[in-house]
């Protein structure tokens, strides 16, 4: 595969043609590259600037930049003490530099997606967004065809319904939440994302309550991290309560933003303040009042748990425009992150008390907080050899 000079990208890397076989120190051949040594595979040398992404079982996946039209990488077990030899099979080069994740200094990541696996999202995780009669939520389907992993990133869609015998929805549209999974109560909470400006583009990246404790929308709030729409460049971050409804000053945005590159919106969230920006630039904040009176009005609902949302959808007219119902619309969203301080970390405490919950995991392994066996290469919290440990 031919790379052009100085691009950054992520690679996927596979076993060099002449490297299917190899030895070690003792002079042993054919071994075969297992999943689980890979966790210990560390840089040797290469012929660029490069960094490990992340590890599956098909491949090794890396972030840099290359001078080199075919580059190899020569990486080293060090537990084996083995070395091996990849190519790139494939490639997926950006013109700017690859934003990873950085966990802030004295927070916890407590909450990790980086869509390395191609297919359906992690249902451990994910749910797929229900269709309702929300402008949003209209169109939401469960077509593979609308939300699905591929090449390091979620692909959501919104596109033209050719088949009306089952579903006579105008258009299908994709959307993923982490509703009844996953859920937090302030903390920092931020992703990359990619979108196609175009009339009717309406995407978005938010949070909504896990409980409606003071009723229905917006009384129980919403955190909308970031949208936009049609072929603007703007992003938009707002919230919803019962006071905004009634009296404004809900929402903000930042304008010049490129929408061929990718882009990290954020939120960071205290029992105070709320504050967006867009990579690593304050947009706007919104307070708590000191006032019992606008407290007492639902100004501030934000002192409970809410879940992530990604969705691509379209509008109606009354924002974005009407879509083109012949056009494909689409959003890709390159990982998630969730961070607290340890203090705000919620429900851990609950559940290791919980001794029938989490029977197995006093034992010897690696565990989720429901009792599920991992992999020892997880982000996020999990149960180790019996241990709360959080990466």
């Amino acid at each position: 595969m031919i790379i052009p000079d100085a691009t950054y990208g992520r690679w996927k890397l596979a076993l060099a043609s002449d490297q299917d076989k190899f030895s070690d120190e003792a002079g042993r051949m054919n071994k075969n590259i297992y999943y689980s040594d890979w966790n210990s595979l560390a840089l040797y040398e290469c012929n660029g600037n490069w960094a490990i992404e992340s590890i599956s079982r098909d491949a090794v996946k890396f972030w840099g930049v290359t001078a080199e039209t075919s580059p190899k990488i020569q990486l080293t077990n060090k537990s084996l003490q083995d070395s091996y030899i990849f190519q790139i099979v494939e490639a997926d080069p950006y013109t700017e530099p690859v934003v990873m994740p950085v966990t802030p200094d004295g927070m916890q990541c407590v909450f990790a997606e980086d869509f390395d696996q191609d297919g359906s999202p992690d249902e451990s995780k994910w749910t797929t967004c229900k269709r309702k009669n929300a402008v949003w939520n209209r169109f939401l389907s469960s077509d593979p065809r609308v939300t699905y992993v591929k090449d390091g990133s979620l692909h959501c869609k919104v596109i033209p319904n050719d088949d009306k015998t089952s579903d006579n929805a105008e258009m299908l549209s994709g959307g993923i939440e982490t509703n009844g999974k996953f859920s937090f109560r302030y903390g920092r909470v931020e992703a990359r994302i990619k979108t196609n400006p175009y009339p009717g583009n309406f995407p978005a990246f938010w949070l909504m309550p896990q409980d409606n404790t003071f009723g229905g929308w917006p009384a129980s709030g919403e955190i909308d991290i970031w949208e936009t729409i049609n072929q603007t460049q703007e992003a938009h971050g707002s919230l919803h309560t019962s006071w905004t409804k009634a009296k404004g000053g809900n929402t903000d945005k930042m304008s010049g933003i490129d929408y061929t590159k990718w882009h990290t919106y954020r939120v960071d969230w205290t029992a105070k303040k709320i504050t967006w920006y867009v990579d690593d630039k304050q947009m706007w904040s919104y307070e708590k009042s000191a006032k019992q009176s606008e407290l007492d009005s639902g100004q501030w609902p934000f002192d409970y748990p809410f879940y992530l949302v990604l969705n691509q959808s379209v509008g109606n007219g009354s924002w974005a425009s009407a879509p083109d119902t012949n056009h494909t619309y689409e959003t890709q969203f390159d990982w998630v992150r969730v961070y607290q301080m340890p203090e705000d970390v919620t429900g851990i405490q609950e559940l290791e008390g919980d001794v029938g919950l989490l029977e197995d995991t006093r034992s010897s392994g690696t565990f989720d907080l429901t009792g599920r066996r991992l992999s020892g290469n997880f982000r996020g919290i999990a149960i180790v050899n019996g241990q709360k440990v959080i990466r």
